[in-house]
């Protein structure tokens, strides 16, 4: 259970979500790090506006920039419009505005890069009028499973 009470609906939490990881890999050095794929564990903190803070952790077996690429490809043909990626030495910046159906949101991320085996994002969002806080560490833990 991500929030007991749930202060901004769940198809937000859930557009927040993709955003974080959207935030999270790159389609090409330009847009953000290159990291490599393997088993990755996520650690994520969000705040909500009237929520406590809820701490998730996750372990996958995922290409970080491939996962990218098809998260920002499915969020454009949802409605989001993506900024250029503002670089600035081992951090990525990186603003989005989004309007599917009910839900709208603006969103802006920054990754930060500790070599091609771990990254940190803090992702600062308005859905629907409610701010979002939350930051999300990952590391690269292993290979994946054949």
């Amino acid at each position: 259970m991500i929030f007991d009470h749930d202060p901004f609906g769940m198809r937000a939490l859930a557009l927040a979500a993709i955003l974080a990881l959207t935030a999270s890999g790159v389609a090409s050095a330009a847009d953000g790090p290159k990291l490599r794929q393997g088993r990755w564990h996520f650690e994520r903190t969000m705040e909500a506006a009237g929520a406590e803070p809820k701490k998730i952790e996750t372990t996958q077996c995922i290409d970080p920039n491939a996962d990218q690429k098809r998260q920002v490809e499915m969020l454009t043909k949802a409605g989001c419009t993506f900024e250029p990626v503002v670089q600035d030495g081992n951090s990525w910046r990186r603003k989005s505005t989004c309007n599917m159906g009910s839900v709208s949101s603006t969103s802006d991320s920054v990754t930060t890069a500790d070599g091609k085996d771990a990254f940190t994002v803090t992702l600062d969002s308005v859905i629907n009028g409610k701010k979002v806080h939350e930051v999300m560490q990952a590391r690269r833990v292993g290979d994946c499973e054949k």
